[in-house]
């Protein structure tokens, strides 16, 4: 017992050693690293695995979010020009990627993930004929009246709704895999605490 706690804190210590932060790319790509500074137009950073490496830089258009070692995230706002009224103007790319932004932060799709769930918890009692639900679910493009979009103004702008609704797509995607393999770790779970209570 002592060996596992002794274990246990070496590799915690390790762990915090290794802190390190991470940038998530609007593209869905994610970069660790150790960001060095923040300026208008870039996020300077050196890679994690070596404290020697060179700076590199990334346009503050190609990131949506930091995640910093410490735990605390910081949202990457751009500096967009403004019309006349003080108005942002946005091209359709900054539209179509503002869209996907948010979508990673409000699109939900509940209902995708515990009806995914629920059959992948039948399913193999059934002999996996209840895994068609999940799969239809996940093919099926959210509907306009789920996708949860922050601003109505931007909702009618065909960018921003396109990329929020190709965004929310993928989401509804990994919520579906995601409940689909808890309903069948969760089932499994059952059979095997069954079989133990009637055995031991």
């Amino acid at each position: 017992m002592k060996k596992l706690v002794l274990l246990l804190c070496l590799s915690l210590s390790f762990l915090t050693t290794q802190a390190q932060d991470i940038i998530f790319k609007t593209s869905g790509d994610k970069v660790t690293a150790r960001v060095k500074e923040i300026t208008p137009s870039a996020i300077l950073y050196q890679t994690a695995d070596s404290l020697q490496s060179p700076t590199l830089s990334l346009a503050k258009t190609e990131v949506f979010m930091i995640q910093y070692a410490n735990g605390t995230t910081e949202l990457i706002k751009l500096d967009l020009p403004t019309d006349t009224l003080g108005r942002a103007v946005q091209s359709s790319e900054s539209l179509f990627l503002q869209g996907r932004r948010d979508a990673r932060l409000f699109y939900k799709g509940r209902g995708t993930f515990w009806g995914s769930a629920a059959a992948g918890a039948t399913s193999l009692f059934t002999g996996g004929l209840t895994l068609v639900a999940p799969v239809a679910m996940a093919v099926t493009p959210p509907r306009l009246g789920t996708l949860g979009v922050p601003d109505a103004n931007l909702a009618q702008n065909q960018d921003y709704l396109r990329g929020y609704r190709k965004q929310a797509h993928y989401r509804k995607v990994g919520k579906a895999a995601a409940g689909t393999g808890t309903g069948i770790l969760a089932s499994m779970a059952l059979i095997v605490g069954i079989v133990l209570a009637v055995y031991l």
